[in-house]
């Protein structure tokens, strides 16, 4: 153990070179400081070996490995040949079924973990565990699953020989009891490294190497394209293999990995299941899709079912046959439905109403809400927060508004923290379709946890101590009843097709009339009034225009368009209800700045 330790100094020192190298040159990006007022559901493995001292002695953070591959990752970082034996390998992928048993260390509830969680492997793969405490399978590798100290695993099958028989899981019965932690270790086992190591990540996320303990450097290291293949998937910031963004921090109020892209930045860490992204991979590492000759023809990025081959696996958020339907929802309360994006804004508000769980443990306990906006073929929608949930924590594992506008098949922006809520002005989609996706989960049950909630609720401690009476009194300071988001959505206007309706309006707008008489000229000229890229600049147009505030002077956020005239008209958007026109625009003219 302590050759080990000495030798992964020596690696930590490497990539400190390395890693240095890498962010040469770059800018880091900018990222909202939260203040989270809930802690998360458990501990992520590396947080859990760290608190046990572990740490010095694993790969990544809760990758156990043998000293010779400390060797080859130290030649590897040091530019040898030497090629570590990873998940490319195919000498590592394990032949089905995969034999394990229990120590006898195991608590009986742990036990009931891992099994949960072969049950869910096995729903979405061919990949088989199978239970095998007499050790009928033989003549190759099994696994043991300990309850030692901290949570760790190695990553694939390690070769078999009478010396060697068998290798570990380790899954403290205290502190690796959840089932994200015994997949996320079982999928290591399976041969898959850390999503946040990926050869390809620096596209995706910066590594802030000064505020990482310089003694765990090496945890951040990454695999190369001869080691790993990525199967042409998304990086997934949402995957069970992907690490929280405050991983071995020095000052832990700021993180560590970076998103370009700020709105993942609560996506990361986030997941107790296999994402679809981990779905692909797992099916593709196994080849599953040999087992189905002739698949259907699966719709939205769906893959066929190995274990029907009749029916699709679907990305989160569409459901059916062929994956062309909406994702179902668990909770009636909450009216999840489709929804078709028009010009003017729509309001969608959702509720989750778990009054009904107060107390009393129930057997949904993820409760998920799935709405599908759509808008017509080759336009694009535009969506943005009016208010979303602030139980806010690292991950956003409790309760989040999850908005997919990008590339279906990964994880999209995850929403819990009021700073992003506030900082969120809205995207534009890749394609005609938007997925909103509402969750809660307080693990089936709403109710305290300490007998003197009530009294300090009375005394208001609810607002006085958040972090705590939140989550551990959640029935006396009211948190049970309702959980609710809004967001306005539209069809973009960046997207809405240029042409004029009528052969004079070239002429019309050549003395004047798209000043003089907007409402026939802006949406029958369009064109030729040169209006339609032009954007409000404020959610609240369509009331303000419904209520009769466009001829107010003040009223500048519904600006629509410069002329070349250094004049401003404001106007709102137009839109098609119901097969007829609806106008609102503004009267006023002012000078624009």
């Amino acid at each position: 153990m302590e050759n080990i330790a000495k030798k992964f100094k020596i690696l930590n020192a490497c990539w400190a070179k390395k890693l240095e190298k890498t962010n040469e040159g770059k800018t880091k990006p900018k990222f909202i400081l939260v203040f989270f007022n809930e802690d998360p559901l458990h501990l992520h493995p590396y947080e859990v070996n760290y608190m046990a001292n572990l740490s010095p002695y694993l790969d990544s953070g809760d990758v156990e490995v043998f000293e010779y591959q400390v060797d080859e990752l130290i030649a590897k970082c040091n530019g040898g040949r030497k090629k570590r034996q990873v998940v490319i390998d195919p000498s590592l992928l394990w032949t089905l079924p995969i034999p394990y048993y229990f120590d006898s260390t195991i608590s009986s509830s742990m036990a009931t973990t891992v099994r949960s969680a072969v049950s869910y492997i096995q729903t979405y793969s061919c990949v088989r565990w199978q239970e095998d405490p007499n050790h009928l399978i033989s003549g190759r590798m099994r696994v043991r699953f300990v309850s030692g100290t901290g949570c760790n695993s190695m990553v694939g099958m390690m070769p078999y020989s009478s010396s060697s028989i068998e290798q570990i899981i380790n899954l403290n019965n205290d502190q690796c009891n959840s089932l994200g932690t015994a997949i996320h270790e079982m999928t290591h086992c399976m041969g898959f490294q850390h999503e946040h190591q990926r050869y390809d990540r620096d596209s995706s996320i910066y590594i802030d190497t000064s505020n990482v303990n310089p003694n765990y450097l090496y945890a951040y290291s990454k695999v190369t394209s001869s080691d790993t293949t990525n199967y042409n998937m998304p990086y997934d910031f949402g995957s069970v293999m992907h690490y929280a963004p405050y991983g071995f921090c020095v000052d832990c109020s700021k993180p560590v990995m970076i998103a370009y892209d700020q709105f993942y930045q609560s996506t990361m860490g986030s997941n107790d299941f296999l994402t679809f992204v981990d779905i692909l991979r797992l099916n593709s590492r196994y080849n599953c899709a040999a087992l189905c000759p002739n698949p259907p023809a699966c719709q939205n990025n769906g893959i066929v079912n190995p274990n029907n081959c009749a029916q699709c696996i679907c990305p989160k958020g569409f459901g059916g046959t062929l994956c062309d339907q909406r994702a179902s929802d668990n909770n009636p309360s909450c009216g999840g439905t489709t929804l078709l994006a028009n010009y003017y804004w729509k309001t969608l508000t959702g509720t989750i109403d778990q009054t009904n769980n107060i107390g009393t443990p129930t057997s949904i306990p993820y409760h998920k809400c799935f709405w599908k906006i759509i808008a017509p073929t080759n336009k694009l929608i535009q969506i943005q927060i009016v208010s979303a949930t602030n139980r806010c924590n690292s991950g956003c594992t409790i309760e989040a508004l999850e908005l997919k506008l990008f590339d279906m098949r990964k994880t999209g922006y995850k929403f819990c923290c009021q700073q992003y809520n506030s900082a969120y002005t809205g995207n534009v989609t890749a394609s005609n379709l938007a997925i909103v996706h509402f969750y809660t989960q307080n693990n089936g049950v709403c109710a305290d946890t300490n007998s003197n909630c009530a009294s300090w609720a009375a005394s208001g401690e609810c607002n006085n101590n958040p972090s705590y009476m939140l989550p551990s009194c959640p029935v006396s300071c009211n948190q049970c009843k309702l959980a609710t988001f809004s967001v306005q959505y539209r069809i973009s206007n960046t997207d809405i097709t240029c042409y004029d309706q009528n052969t004079n309006c070239a002429y019309w707008a050549s003395i004047g009339e798209c000043l003089n008489n907007p409402p026939y000229m802006l949406p029958f000229c369009a064109a030729s009034c040169n209006v339609c890229l032009c954007m409000d600049l404020n959610s609240n147009c369509a009331y303000w225009a419904a209520t009769n505030q466009c001829t107010h002077i003040f009223n500048h956020y519904c600006m629509r368009h410069h002329f070349q005239q250094h004049k401003c008209i404001n106007q709102l958007d137009f839109g098609y209800r119901l097969g007829k026109i609806e106008l609102t625009y503004m009267l006023d003219i002012i000078t624009a700045s």
